[in-house]
């Protein structure tokens, strides 16, 4: 944010779920944008400098569209589906990665020490 007018705008979509990858994610970045929301009542909340306001925000039924209300809960459902399973793809690779890195870091320690620690510590075959 910066000082002045500053705008902010919601793709009437929910949070979305960070996908499994090499790459971390910055400290700021925010998560992508998941599917639409059904049409309905939502509360919209922003924070900023320790102080909080909110919004009542009624999502409206696009008049243009043919898919049945149960056809979109059906769709919602299986975007909450896949976006759990992602969520627990994601959760196992990074104990992977987490993995990956406390043994980088063992081999690391062990590179300066003597011949016989290396060799009770070695790995199996």
């Amino acid at each position: 944010m910066e000082d002045g007018l500053n705008r902010l705008s919601w793709g009437l979509e929910y949070e979305g779920q960070r996908f499994p990858s090499r790459m971390e994610p910055k400290e700021d970045d925010d998560l992508p944008g998941g599917g639409n929301v059904m049409p309905g009542i939502y509360k919209a909340v922003i924070e900023f400098n320790g102080k909080k306001d909110s919004v009542t925000v009624e999502v409206k039924e696009d008049p243009r569209t043919l898919t049945s209300k149960s056809d979109m809960e059906a769709k919602e459902n299986i975007n909450k589906g896949h976006a759990e399973l992602v969520k627990k793809a994601k959760s196992s690779y990074d104990k992977i990665l987490d993995a990956r890195k406390a043994i980088a870091m063992v081999e690391k320690l062990l590179e300066n020490q003597p011949d016989t620690i290396k060799k009770a510590i070695q790995r199996p075959a």
